[in-house]
């Protein structure tokens, strides 16, 4: 249920004088799912109403789940009494899919569409997951143009189409940043060898700008975990990882490995 849907049921049942049956049919679900919350901002009667659903739904155990575009401390114009319940949850951060999930997303597409997975399909739907990293809906757009095109023109669904059909997503992207090329700087940088980044060298002076250059590529490429272990010597993706987290955590408090990020990267660019 949309935080709208939700709020025009409401005034219609008050119109209506059937604010028993609306509650009826909220107050008793196993689950409720509210998108965008965040609209419910200054409707102080919808906030009363979903605060009533949401005690009775907590008192029966049920499952209630809220999706918003801002963590709860930071709705704006909703009473702290509702914030506080969405944050005694788990509060879970939806970030942009992962270049594999792209990749399965736009398989299932081309399957709805009855569309055969082929090699030249496997490979344009690649194509297409490299490229768009944004969003699910920016994803599923470029396929419909691509499959669009596929049917209107009559040819068939390959890499060639794609990128005449995508050409203002692809050449809005800037210069290719590749594994190699964060390597080499990152290793220039540390004053290390890409071989010794590569091997099963454990020692700090290597270790370390191994760290930074698998963080690198995980920020700014479309490599898997486990096309980057094949990177760095035949590593398990977990190892990556760990590696690529490690760094993630230290970010958050190291200002001076903040600033080596920034000229690396600087330099990278």
């Amino acid at each position: 249920m949309s935080s709208e849907a939700f709020t025009n049921e409401l005034v219609t049942a008050i119109q209506e004088k059937s604010t028993d049956k609306f509650r009826n049919k909220y107050r008793k679900v196993d689950v409720l799912l509210f998108d965008d919350v965040q609209f419910i901002s200054g409707k102080p009667a919808t906030q009363d109403e979903l605060f009533n659903t949401f005690n009775d739904l907590y008192n029966a155990r049920k499952q209630i789940i809220f999706t918003s575009d801002k963590p709860p401390q930071e709705l704006i114009g909703i009473p702290e009494r509702l914030t506080s319940r969405f944050g005694q949850g788990l509060p879970v951060d939806i970030q942009a899919p992962e270049y594999e999930t792209r990749v399965a997303i736009l398989k299932n597409l081309a399957i709805l569409a009855e569309i055969e997975l082929t090699p030249d399909v496997i490979d344009t739907l690649d194509l297409i997951a490299q490229n768009v990293t944004t969003n699910i809906r920016d994803l599923e757009g470029a396929f419909t143009r691509v499959r669009a095109s596929s049917q209107m023109l009559g040819h068939p669904l390959n890499k060639d189409l794609a990128k005449m059909v995508l050409t203002d997503i692809f050449n809005t992207k800037t210069k290719e940043i590749t594994p190699d090329t964060i390597k080499k700087t990152v290793a220039k940088y540390f004053g290390v060898k890409v071989s010794d980044m590569e091997s099963e060298k454990r020692s700090k002076n290597v270790a370390f700008p191994r760290q930074v250059a698998i963080y690198l590529i995980r920020e700014h490429t479309n490599y898997s975990l486990p096309q980057m272990g094949k990177l760095f010597g035949g590593r398990d993706h977990t190892t990556i990882r760990h590696s690529y987290e490690k760094i993630v955590e230290e970010l958050k408090t190291d200002r001076d490995l903040q600033d080596t990020i920034e000229t690396i990267y600087a330099q990278i660019e």
